[in-house]
């Protein structure tokens, strides 16, 4: 269940979760769930939204009477429309279809108009590789706010009675992340050696594009890999209050552990 990455490190049957910024602040206000986040592995989102160009979708203010593809989920829905609040169109005016996993099928296939929750670092790659032509832009530069994507969180006593351990992990990805970006084809090649190629065969021209992506979105000049900000959590909390996801509001020094 996509929930595990949360509830299995709450309940301390697993040491570590990989999982997404308003996934845990929404489970930690409105549920409880004694987690906390000690790093992030982008500094920003990846969620995209994705047409074909010949839709002529290139932003917000084109989703009027459109037809959107979404995986489900009340998060989709805050983002478009915030989205499309943020440029003066109706919400209304779309209608959103829940497609499931077949986020690339049902646009394709013109069972939908545009899509949102593909990756910039593997839907796009994919499509290009492809030969399919298409558009493409990030949600965040639309009124939605900067969030990290895939944070590492773990139980909130885990984290305390086995400080050095985590601090050691934390240290161990840092050097990782070094290294990757040292030798990216050595990383590619450790990857494409690894795959379970008969479940989800790999693409190395995809994974090469995917990794020259991702690099600068794991640390850039003003944030190092793994670093987090209690500023980004804040207007991640107020954004989800407003838009009544959340009930309530707690600090955001609450959802981070540093050390």
């Amino acid at each position: 269940s996509p929930s595990d990455s949360l509830t299995l490190p709450a309940a301390k049957k697993v040491d570590i979760g990989i999982s997404y910024l308003n996934n845990v602040i929404i489970a930690k206000t409105n549920e409880n769930i004694p987690i906390q986040s000690f790093g992030a592995i982008l500094q920003q989102s990846v969620n995209t939204i994705i047409s074909l160009k010949e839709k002529n979708i290139t932003s917000p203010k084109d989703f009027q009477g459109k037809k959107a593809g979404t995986s489900g989920g009340i998060m989709s829905d805050v983002y478009l429309n915030t989205m499309m609040k943020h440029e003066n169109i109706d919400p209304n005016s779309l209608e959103v279809v829940d497609v499931g996993f077949e986020l690339l099928t049902s646009m394709i296939t013109n069972q939908v108009d545009f899509t949102i929750g593909g990756m910039i670092n593997h839907e796009i790659p994919v499509m290009q590789d492809k030969g399919v032509d298409i558009n493409y832009f990030l949600i965040e530069n639309f009124g939605v706010p900067q969030s990290y994507e895939l944070i590492l969180v773990a139980n909130d006593e885990l984290l305390k009675e086995k400080k050095d351990t985590y601090q050691k992990v934390f240290n161990i990805l840092k050097k990782g992340f070094q290294d990757v970006k040292n030798n990216p084809q050595k990383s590619i090649d450790i990857l494409l050696s690894k795959q379970a190629t008969e479940q989800f065969p790999l693409t190395e021209n995809v994974e090469k594009q995917s990794l020259n992506i991702l690099i600068p979105m794991m640390e850039n000049t003003s944030s190092e890999f793994l670093s987090q900000n209690e500023n980004v959590w804040e207007k991640n909390i107020n954004w989800l209050y407003d838009n009544k996801v959340i009930s309530k509001k707690i600090p955001a020094k609450n959802f981070i552990y540093q050390f």
